[in-house]
């Protein structure tokens, strides 16, 4: 991936999230911020319009939608790791939103996942398909009746619950790159992500002086001036009553090095006679 993810902390890669779940769909993205939330990072009530492509139309969701951060510490080298640290989470997550004594009211309408945890894209094998594949079926297995305990009263009730999540999609470590590409505006807010071309192409706005056609050679006067002031020494603290200084060059010297030949242990007599 051209961005490291793993620059941001938990609490700053909810806050990239609601950034760019902002910059995507627009200020009806609602941000709860940190602390106790129910398992809600953000929230949408009313319409999310997913931007379509020559070959995919547009989708509207309608409703309720709530947004989950995850967000891993360490990826793991090993692709499948990632995919299972990532779904023993949602897991987790359902099981809340299935209980009704969780408090976790209403049920969302629509459920969207941004991690930055990458997936594998393999179809049908590859971590992305897998985890979904996961979600769908963790929530049809309420529907079996061989679980039930009694009149199977909780599972019913479960089910009726997570029946009431219709879609949701993942954003994962390889979308959310593409992403910070896509809003540059996003990008350049986190400090995790500034590059040095950031900077220069922004340099210009730090200062009414500076022209920006005349950008380059204001840095190259400086770097020259830069260079050209560390190139002296100043002993003033030794007691050297010069102002000039002393260049660099007279007081450093750069001496030859000659390797050493390997090291060989001396021989000695051993303390001990050989048996004869």
């Amino acid at each position: 991936m051209q961005h490291d993810l793993s620059r941001v902390s938990p609490s700053g890669f909810q806050d990239l999230a609601a950034a760019l779940a902002v910059a995507e769909f627009g200020p009806q993205i609602q941000d709860m911020g940190p602390g106790a939330d129910g398992g809600r990072d953000m929230i949408c009530q009313g319409a999310l319009l997913w931007k379509g492509s020559d070959d995919e139309p547009a989708e509207t969701w309608n409703g309720y939608t709530v947004f989950q951060a995850k967000h891993k510490l360490r990826i793991a080298s090993k692709q499948t790791d990632n995919a299972t640290w990532l779904w023993n989470e949602l897991r987790d997550e359902l099981e809340q939103w299935a209980d009704p004594e969780s408090g976790r009211d209403p049920v969302p309408d629509y459920l969207m996942i941004v991690t930055n945890v990458p997936l594998t894209p393999v179809p049908g094998a590859g971590g992305f398909d897998w985890v979904n594949t996961q979600i769908k079926h963790h929530i049809a297995l309420y529907s079996d009746r061989s679980r039930d305990v009694g009149d199977g009263a909780e599972r019913k009730e479960k089910y009726r619950r997570l029946r009431r999540i219709r879609k949701w999609r993942i954003w994962d470590g390889n979308q959310i790159d593409v992403l910070l590409t896509r809003h540059a505006g996003v990008r350049r807010a986190f400090a995790a992500f500034l590059t040095a071309a950031d900077v220069f192409a922004h340099l210009a706005e730090f200062t009414d002086r500076l022209p920006v056609d005349d950008l380059e050679t204001g840095l190259r006067q400086h770097a020259r001036t830069a260079l050209t002031g560390d190139r002296t020494i100043y002993f003033d603290e030794a007691g050297s009553g010069e102002v000039k200084g002393t260049p660099v060059d007279r007081v450093a010297i750069d001496l030859p090095i000659h390797p050493r030949p390997k090291w060989r242990a001396p021989n000695c007599l051993s303390l001990h006679p050989r048996p004869r």
